[in-house]
């Protein structure tokens, strides 16, 4: 709450400080070719948002305000000095409401602006900007969700604290709750400040009616149009603006291997590569599995075809210097060009051709290979995989000025000619095969000549050896023979394990053990809880406990005495606990707390920031707020809340849910299957209520299984469909938007949820298991799992009645 209230202090502050700092040092006369700062605010493809923008900076008395166009993009600017002390103290400010702004070095070009009209050529009419200005407004952004009736429920709050003037919007497929629109901002700072406790993540957002533009936080571009069409792309890479060569260089590689539809978007200051465009998802897995052998990362993605994008003639930019970029297998990079030779050499013992040795900085590069086909590439590196473990493909540029060997390298072109290493005379070549007779390196597996292994000794000369030894042999060959039969064969005549391993059938995980076992011992060790004093006390070792109430928390900040509340406990913000505390209340926690334990008997809040380095639990609700790390294990007999940006292990409520959500149960429309299938009637493995799979599996759109699926490969589940029987398989497990399941899934590799999924069962992962917005895991009453080993990902509205572990770390993101 305290850093909500800092920024809208800092937002008014800025203002203030806009109005009030503007001198002759900062708007000072320069001439055309003089150099010096500026801040360069934001940028934009469409101008009329910055006229927005720039009208509020003019109306706290930035009269040197200007807007420039560079190419596509149109900058908005403010200051021109060359004192650059004043602008870092004046950038402090503003990077609060836009956090990319920057003080720029730049020399003066009058051209470029073109507000305020500094040429004929470029002038606007000034009459329709300033019409434009007044369709800018101020408004409150409460909450955007893909669910109508959570919009509706957080709507009420609003409708009965007395508030009239909000509404909701539907914005592609996402219901926004706005309140008040205004061109006082004072007012809206002080609506956030009274509704932070019920809308902790409401912002300030400075729009107009056809666009929204977040100047609170990082933008983002919201669309109207709900009949807006999309389509399927696969997202090979991204990169920060200052590498768009490299993007650009990538492009023209797939446009030479036939890869249709390649493009190059932009959104501010990012660039995407995409390759192929396709109204069907499946169309593009073949070409994502070729993609893939160079960029693991890549991945099908659904784009709106309002994206802005950058035009095709940029891929002409770099045309020369992209020809001289090709793919290539790297196998090894040293210092010492005596191993870069001795490693060649079994590449020559095994005819590969088209190998070469460059020299890069101080580095000698062993690299095999020139080819713009990736699955060329790809069968020649599972051919040298052994002897090269940490060899991978890879673009890179082709210098054929930098290569040591072969000498005669103008035999290399792309795509490269053959150059056979037997009819090279480079000195290079000559120096390997002088010391072809010096050892190889050990960690080469195959060795080319048996010279370099022991002598075999020969039976005769076994036989003529000593008789002893050979009886000795025989003797130790039958021992170790018959000794893993030893405790088998002692079992057989002694007879021990005799009764069966008992086995607890109905043993159930304690999900509150912690908390629970600290109150039954805490309760049991403290004697007198009627008044304020000091006991010891043996918990899981001696401890001196403070019998306390609330109102004198303060002074126990950083204490090593484990705590016990008496009533309601409230902390303040930045408070450290070293020790256990038990609260006899409700506890609300602060900001920025640090706490070790805590079991409380009703309710619980704790606060953004705080960290937990064991474990918390309460009897009633427990709500977490953003940017906190929950330690080992937070449990709760009713709901557990968590916000966004919280870390976890362990997580256990009925239900938990995440920001944005409530608590709901979506009936499933099929009935429970009984697994009685009689054996005797089983002709083939279709007569079983099982359904197995050699390769990958895909359950198309509104299809109906009524079986359970083992699959060896990964399976693709896609929207709509429904799946009565429970799942395992050897690889990955992705379900899309809106899958219904009765059913558990085990899964090898990772399980990706979709959006607005139903599935009453448990859900299993030796990797990672992430769930999107809107999907339910379980129901009321009936305990679910989900398990991720290596981690657990949640997006918003997720609701999970039952558990969630993970060995690594938890997020909700």
């Amino acid at each position: 709450m305290a850093k909500n209230r800092t920024l809208s202090k800092a937002r008014i502050s800025f203002l203030i400080l806009l109005f009030g700092v503007c001198s002759q040092n900062l708007w000072g006369q320069t001439t055309a070719k003089d150099e010096f700062f500026t801040i360069q605010v934001t940028a934009f493809q469409n101008v009329k948002t910055l006229f927005g923008y720039a009208h509020l900076f003019q109306k706290n008395g930035f009269d040197k305000t200007r807007i420039e166009k560079e190419e596509n993009l149109f900058f908005l600017k403010i200051g021109k000095t060359k004192n650059k002390i004043i602008l870092e103290n004046i950038l402090t400010e503003i990077n609060l409401i836009f956090p990319d702004a920057f003080i720029k070095k730049e020399t003066y070009r009058a051209e470029k602006q073109i507000y305020p009209f500094r040429t004929e050529k470029n002038k606007l009419s000034f009459q329709d900007i300033e019409k434009d200005k007044d369709s800018y407004y101020f408004t409150l952004q409460l909450l955007s969700s893909k669910q109508k009736e959570n919009a509706f429920q957080y709507a009420k709050y609003l409708e009965q604290n007395a508030y009239q003037d909000f509404w909701i919007e539907k914005i592609a497929e996402y219901y926004v709750l706005r309140l008040a629109k205004t061109h006082d901002l004072k007012k809206l700072v002080t609506l956030q400040k009274k509704l932070e406790k019920a809308y902790p993540s409401a912002f300030i957002l400075f729009t107009r009616s056809d666009q929204q533009q977040i100047i609170t936080g990082k933008t983002k571009n919201l669309y109207s149009d709900e009949n807006e069409i999309f389509y399927y792309t696969i997202s090979v890479t991204n990169s920060r603006d200052h590498k768009l060569s490299s993007i650009i260089e990538t492009a023209h590689i797939f446009q030479k291997n036939g890869f249709p539809e390649v493009q190059i978007l932009q959104d501010q200051e990012k660039y995407f590569l995409d390759v192929g465009k396709s109204s069907d998802k499946r169309a593009l897995f073949s070409q994502l599995n070729s993609i893939k052998i160079l960029y693991p990362n890549a991945v099908i993605i659904q784009r709106r075809k309002k994206f802005p994008q950058i035009k095709q003639n940029l891929l002409d930019i770099y045309g020369k210097r992209r020809e001289q970029s090709i793919f290539t297998i790297q196998l090894l990079s040293t210092n010492s060009l005596k191993k870069a030779e001795d490693y060649s050499q079994f590449l020559h013992k095994k005819n590969l051709q088209n190998f070469w040795i460059e020299k890069i900085n101080e580095f000698f590069v062993l690299r095999l290979g020139i080819s713009y086909d990736l699955n060329k590439l790809a069968e020649l590196k599972e051919n040298i995989i052994a002897q090269y473990p940490t060899c991978f493909i890879r673009l890179a540029y082709f210098f054929p000025n930098k290569i040591l060997y072969p000498e005669d390298h103008s035999k290399f072109s792309v795509p490269p000619k053959t150059a056979s290493l037997s009819k090279t005379k480079a000195p290079i070549v000559k120096q390997i095969e002088a010391r072809e007779k010096a050892n190889i390196p050990k960690s080469f597996s195959i060795l080319p000549q048996n010279k370099f292994l022991r002598k075999e000794i020969s039976l005769k000369q076994f036989e003529n050896s000593s008789p002893s030894l050979l009886y000795i042999s025989i003797l130790l060959f039958l021992a170790l023979l018959t000794f893993p039969f030893m405790p088998g064969i002692i079992e057989y005549f002694k007879k021990r394990d005799i009764l069966p391993l008992f086995i607890e059938m109905n043993y159930t995980k304690e999900p509150r053990f912690f908390d629970r076992s600290f109150r039954q011992k805490i309760l049991k060790a403290v004697k007198m809880i009627h008044f304020e004093h000091t006991e010891n006390v043996t918990l899981s070792k001696p401890e001196t406990v403070e019998i306390i109430k609330s109102a004198r928390i303060r002074e126990f900040n950083e204490s090593d005495r484990v705590l016990y509340i008496l009533d309601d406990l409230k902390t303040i913000d930045n408070m450290v606990f070293v020790k256990e505390i038990y609260v006899v209340g409700n506890a609300i926690l602060g900001e920025n707390n640090f706490l070790r334990s805590l079991m409380t008997e009703k309710d619980l809040v704790l606060q953004k920031n705080s960290t937990i380095v064991r474990w918390l639990g309460a009897n009633g609700d427990i709500f977490i707020e953003e940017n906190c790390d929950l330690g080992v294990q937070v449990s709760s007999s009713k709901i557990l809340k968590i916000g966004r940006n919280c870390k976890f292990r362990r997580l256990f409520g009925n239900p938990i849910i995440t920001y944005n959500g409530y608590e709901r149960e979506v009936p499933l429309s099929f009935p429970i299957r009984h697994k009685n299938f009689d054996p005797k009637k089983v002709n083939s493995i279709t007569d079983m209520d099982i359904r197995i799979e050699k390769d990958d599996c895909i359950i198309n759109s509104n299809e109906y299984v009524d079986k359970d699926l083992v699959v060896y490969g990964n399976i693709q589940i896609y929207e709509n469909a429904e799946i009565n029987g429970t799942i395992k398989s050897y690889g990955k497990v992705t379900l899309q938007d809106s899958v219904k399941m009765r059913g558990n899934i085990f899964a090898e590799a990772g399980i990706e949820i979709g959006f607005d999924c139903v599935i009453d069962g448990d859900i299993f992962s030796h990797q990672n298991v992430r769930i999107e917005s809107g999907s339910i895991i379980g129901k009321k009453n009936a305990v679910k799992s989900v398990i991720g080993k290596m981690g657990v990902q949640l997006a918003e509205n997720v609701v999970i009645y039952g558990y969630i572990l993970n060995e690594e770390e938890g997020f909700v993101f």
